[in-house]
């Protein structure tokens, strides 16, 4: 790939999952299901965390947050796309947000007082990322003003991309 980044896609798909749409025990079905695939994905991440030793794991959605282990040898930053209005937010989602995140990413400044407003986090944890970012820029990242990270880092992203 372009600038030397490695891609690992552990499950493609042609659309989403979406597991609460459809009849209500089709639901129950896709639920159940869905336990064997997550055991599967956090033994990959796992595998591909360790081969990588990343300082950050950077997460896009609540099922990959839901995969992820907590660990000491990284920090894990969730990126916020949009709102996040607390009555849209399920306690599942509340709960994995308070004990797996160590920092938000936001797209903009009301999306970081948005998170704040709500809860999730300190101020201090929450950071907004431009819509671009200069690859000179990494070098001195934002995470080494609040003494998360003191040297160059290894960033992975863990969640879905649209093939688009």
């Amino acid at each position: 790939l372009e600038n030397n980044l490695v891609l690992h896609i552990i499950d493609p798909k042609d659309e989403p999952v979406l597991l609460s749409n459809g009849w209500i025990l089709g639901r129950y079905f896709k639920k159940a299901l869905y336990v064997f695939d997550q055991i599967k994905y956090r033994r990959n991440i796992f595998t591909i965390i360790r081969k990588y030793n990343p300082d950050v794991v950077c997460v896009n959605n609540t099922k990959a947050l839901y995969s992820l282990k907590r660990s000491r040898d990284y920090k894990v930053a969730y990126f916020v796309r949009g709102w996040l209005l607390p009555k849209s937010v399920s306690l599942v989602q509340k709960w994995l947000f308070k004990k797996k995140v160590d920092v938000f990413l936001c797209v903009s400044q009301s999306s970081r007082q948005m998170v704040y407003a709500s809860g999730f986090a300190k101020l201090e944890d929450i950071f907004v990322v431009p819509g671009a970012i200069e690859t000179d820029d990494l070098r001195q990242p934002v995470f080494s003003s609040s003494g998360y990270i003191n040297k160059p880092f290894r960033i992975m992203h863990c969640g879905t991309f649209i093939n688009d």
